[in-house]
């Protein structure tokens, strides 16, 4: 008996931590935002996410290679990461444009949208993923909520919000969104950690091109917030979390973990708040309400993602 209670009081400290891994997690990601921010004055965009996804797929080569895990693309499979780098090139490249141009709290609560994106897509691509009531509701909502934060007016001097930017955050949320189901539709041919690296390294590449093919401008230095910025977006956001998350996916299904995205725009809001000066205007604060209310009663369908 006494065996049976000491394994109950284990399997809930272990439960409690892998919750507060979560929550951790999803506030580094929400974190992230103000990161690329401090960062913006002295890089352009689409190098900021070169630069971080190179990091990035440095930290997860070397990951890998420790593990003594192959890194050749399954046989057959070249065109499947391909199609899936591309979609993960112009997700990235567009959110990071995207978030140059309009406010960290914006960006961080409209790349959720995706959620609502999966949801509409999975229901016409994927079987077995049919849209409910609640969850047409729960997406009227969040729309609303998009369309309310959309009209938030200009204001602060620092971090202005913009319809540009907002539009270019809504574009690489649907983009992410058919990466998601087009991944599920092929994730029994392919390894989920090795496409992780192979996106990142190929995104890496591919942004770096897309610079240079908009002229945007090289850096000629590299301040020292600079580097601290990309050393967060690249190993903390990018190689830590991602470590973390595939360890907790031994005890959580993925599904379960994705209710715990919308906590990275809630802490996203709050870092953008008291680190950028973001206002959080009447228009803004109803929106995100909405959004969080709607994306709450939108999970990410259970078997977009693998388990």
């Amino acid at each position: 008996m006494g065996d049976n209670n000491f394994k109950e009081r284990l399997v809930k400290v272990v439960d409690g931590r892998c919750i507060f891994s979560l929550v951790a997690i999803n506030f580094l990601w929400g974190a992230n935002i103000v990161f690329i921010k401090v960062g913006a004055d002295a890089i352009a965009p689409l190098y900021m996410a070169s630069f971080r996804f190179f990091l990035a797929a440095g930290a997860l080569y070397a990951y890998l290679y420790f593990k003594k895990c192959s890194f050749t693309p399954e046989l057959g499979t070249h065109r499947i990461y391909l199609i899936i780098s591309l979609f993960f090139t112009l997700h990235i490249g567009l959110f990071y444009v995207g978030a140059f141009k309009t406010s960290a709290s914006h960006a961080v609560i409209l790349i959720n949208t995706h959620i609502l994106f999966v949801a509409l897509l999975a229901h016409f691509l994927l079987l077995h993923d049919r849209l409910s009531l609640l969850k047409i509701g729960g997406m009227i909502l969040a729309f609303l909520g998009v369309i309310t934060i959309a009209l938030d007016p200009p204001g602060g001097i620092v971090n202005p919000p913009s319809l540009t930017g907002d539009l270019l955050i809504l574009l690489s949320a649907l983009i992410l969104a058919l990466k998601i189901v087009f991944v599920k539709k092929q994730i029994h041919k392919i390894d989920p950690i090795k496409i992780v690296f192979w996106e990142m390294f190929a995104g890496a590449v591919l942004t770096l091109l897309w610079g240079f093919l908009l002229r945007e401008p090289f850096p000629e230095t590299y301040p020292g917030y600079l580097l601290f910025s990309l050393f967060y977006q690249g190993m903390v956001a990018g190689a830590f979390c991602f470590a973390v998350a595939t360890a907790l996916l031994k005890r959580y299904r993925a599904s379960q973990m994705a209710s715990f995205t919308v906590l990275a725009s809630l802490f996203g809001v709050l870092c953008s708040h008291l680190y950028l000066g973001d206002q959080l205007t009447l228009y803004f604060i109803a929106g995100g309400i909405l959004m969080v209310i709607g994306l709450m009663l939108t999970p990410i369908p259970n078997n977009t993602v693998p388990d």
